[in-house]
């Protein structure tokens, strides 16, 4: 997998008194050149040990490399001059081998039982053109997961989970660079950030088609992105991902389908939780705590003709997004789809975030540290999409088998 990032800035401040008037005027200019190159390989085994257990196993490697320039300069004197502080090329260096292996058992025709176990090795080391190692780990972690499921009869069933996992920092987290908000706010990537790790423990009940979970999960080491920060020295202030102590979440979740009329159906997403923050501050420790609340729902319409339409759309009451705190937003999405005659395909029109809310407004309030910051991060795209699908083929054949790539994890590190 080859990825590439050329990412050019170039900026023209103005500066005026109270009175409005010009003072002087500002050039600088910032670039990031990102190549990664990652490679990966993977290799699987299964076989059936009896009528009633089936055993997975298998390993995989993972190397990757990004060489990642920076480059901050103001114009002085009729010429480009490089911001020091900020500029530099930086080398990552990171390889990840695990292994693994699944069991999984029809214990009777009710009880299934599923038991993995992950062990992944990690070797990363960061250093720049003039400094070695500022990052150099090696570790190695162990995964179990556990999964039962039991059904009690045709309509109620329990199902009881645990699971490890680990969160990687994305690489273009980890890159450095510099985006100016202003002369004195910009983003930046910190390349200290370490992976997160959670333990999950889920029970579910179902019953008919309608689900109730109930969930605990702690992630240590947690990623925060967009965290605000003030170096008190040169005035400046920071944006940019910081690992949390933890985040401790206990959730209730409902999944609730039902049909209104033949022709209309609803499915019904409730999500209400406690979050709690654990981080360090200036050295000393912060906690914030909230309830939280999701919603989503999605109206499925049958019409004549062929026709059938859906509605859809979300709303979060806001909660905590690290040590900031947003407002709530939401989203609306609507489809409609015909079936051509004959056999001849099927068209659909989609419209997504149609009224373009999804904005995240963050606060962070500390009276105690003087320090009060409001960001607003506008995520929205309306977007139009027209589709035309047509199966070829016959119909007898066995559906294509869902294939994942070894490099699907790998590709979710990448955020363009």
């Amino acid at each position: 997998m080859y990825y590439s990032d050329n990412n050019p800035n170039n900026y023209s401040d103005s500066y005026y008194n109270g009175g409005g008037n010009f003072l002087y005027g500002e050039l600088t200019r910032s670039g990031k050149i990102t190549p990664i190159n990652t490679w990966v390989g993977k290799a699987d085994y299964l076989v059936k040990l009896g009528k009633k257990i089936n055993y997975e196993g298998g390993i995989k490697a993972t190397v990757s490399k990004f060489t990642n320039e920076v480059d901050v300069s103001k114009f002085q004197s009729n010429n480009w001059v490089a911001d020091k502080l900020l500029s530099a090329k930086y080398i990552l260096n990171e390889d990840v081998q695990a292994a693994y292996s699944t069991i999984s058992i029809a214990y009777n025709e009710k009880i299934n039982i599923k038991m993995g176990l992950r062990y992944e090795y990690t070797n990363s080391n960061l250093s720049t053109t003039t400094t070695k190692n500022i990052v150099d780990r090696h570790y190695g972690k162990l995964f179990p997961s556990f999964f039962m499921s039991h059904k009690i009869n045709d309509n109620n069933g329990l199902n009881v989970s645990y699971s490890k996992r680990i969160t990687r920092p994305t690489f273009n987290n980890l890159a450095p660079f510099t985006i100016f908000l202003d002369p004195n706010t910009f983003f930046t990537g910190n390349a200290a950030l370490q992976p997160s790790f959670t333990d999950e423990v889920k029970l579910d009940y179902t019953f008919k088609k309608n689900i109730v979970s109930l969930g605990y999960s702690i992630e240590n080491n947690s990623i925060a992105e967009f965290q605000p920060s003030v170096d008190i020295a040169t005035n400046k202030q920071y944006v940019t991902s910081e690992n949390l102590i933890n985040v401790k979440i206990v959730s209730l979740s409902l999944s609730l389908p039902f049909n209104i009329a033949k022709w209309w159906t609803v499915q019904n997403n409730f999500i209400g939780a406690w979050e709690q923050i654990n981080a360090i501050n200036k050295n000393l420790p912060l906690q914030l705590q909230q309830v939280i609340f999701n919603f989503n729902s999605s109206h499925s319409f049958t019409l004549p003709k062929e026709y059938s339409m859906e509605v859809s759309g979300f709303y979060d009451a806001g909660g905590l997004f690290g040590t900031s705190v947003y407002k709530p937003l939401g989203a609306l999405n609507f489809g409609l789809q015909k079936k051509l005659k004959g056999n001849r395909g099927k068209l659909r029109f989609a419209v997504t975030d149609i009224l373009k809310t999804i904005s995240y407004k963050t606060i962070v309030d500390r009276p105690s540290e003087y320090f009060y910051t409001r960001s607003d991060y506008n995520f929205s795209q309306r977007i139009f999409k027209l589709t035309f699908t047509k199966n070829f083929g016959s119909k007898s054949l066995k559906e294509k088998r869902e294939r994942a790539t070894a490099s699907e994890e790998e590709r979710l590190r990448v955020k363009t």
